[in-house]
């Protein structure tokens, strides 16, 4: 049996926003037909991303964000609020929307995607909890969540996973007081979270994760994974979400 081949970038930026608009633009690229099913690791340097509908007071404790020159942007994915810094590793997904791994109910395809995850959990000897919505749990802390956007001709999912993050800013940060909070917005859910290093109890590196997650990903959907590279076209479109867009 022919596996399918699906394309695997690992690539990042330092500039927060540019990682969020290539994140923008694999996906669409992908829906004009230009390149196929696509994976890619990445991370940002302290920054908060807030979900498409969320209100930042609602969510944020700006001035912890002064306190440690946090950058505030906004994805075009909903869901809740998250912190990322070099100790989390995002992994993205874009396939087409009539892909076989694709249904018309959101929320089971996003369980469906996440299985990658979890195998490349069970990779590391992690046992790991799925929980409908909420997302990867590890002894009751969660440890990823994911978001996504469906478009006519794209299906986009990209998640976060707690490596070994600075979990002392990330909850100063993501901790607005009450008289911040606002009734407008969709609100995050706030949970227990906790680093892989922590559950594993020994130092992990961010390379080790990608090796885990690839072959969770290859074993979950059947496929192939090949190492590629951006194309002009994905530049070029993150470039004009750049420009059009306030993150």
């Amino acid at each position: 049996m022919v596996k399918e081949q699906w394309r695997l970038i690992d690539t990042e930026f330092e500039d927060s926003c540019m990682n969020l608009a290539i994140d923008e633009a694999i996906p669409t690229v992908l829906g004009m037909g230009y390149t196929n099913s696509t994976v890619r690791f990445w991370r940002n340097v302290n920054t908060v991303v807030i979900g498409r509908s969320q209100d930042i007071e609602s969510e944020v404790n700006l001035a912890a964000c002064n306190k440690y020159g946090t950058l505030v942007i906004r994805r075009f994915t909903g869901g809740g609020t998250v912190y990322h810094d070099l100790g989390n590793l995002n992994y993205s997904i874009s396939l087409r929307k009539d892909h076989y791994l694709i249904s018309d109910d959101l929320v089971r395809t996003v369980e469906v995607l996440s299985k990658g995850v979890m195998l490349g959990l069970k990779n590391l000897g992690i046992k790991a909890e799925y929980r409908l919505s909420d997302g990867i749990f590890i002894s009751g802390k969660k440890v990823s969540g994911s978001a996504s956007s469906v478009k006519q001709s794209f299906f986009f999912n990209h998640g976060t996973l707690l490596i070994n993050s600075n979990l002392a800013i990330l909850s100063e940060v993501l901790s607005p007081t009450l008289k911040r909070r606002k009734k407008r917005g969709v609100k995050s859910s706030h949970q227990i979270v906790t680093n892989l290093a922590v559950e594993l109890g020994r130092e992990i590196s961010i390379s080790e994760v990608k090796e885990a997650l690839k072959l969770g990903f290859e074993r979950a959907f059947q496929i192939e994974l090949v190492r590629g590279e951006l194309t002009s076209e994905e530049i070029l479109m993150a470039q004009k979400f750049l420009e059009k867009k306030i993150f």
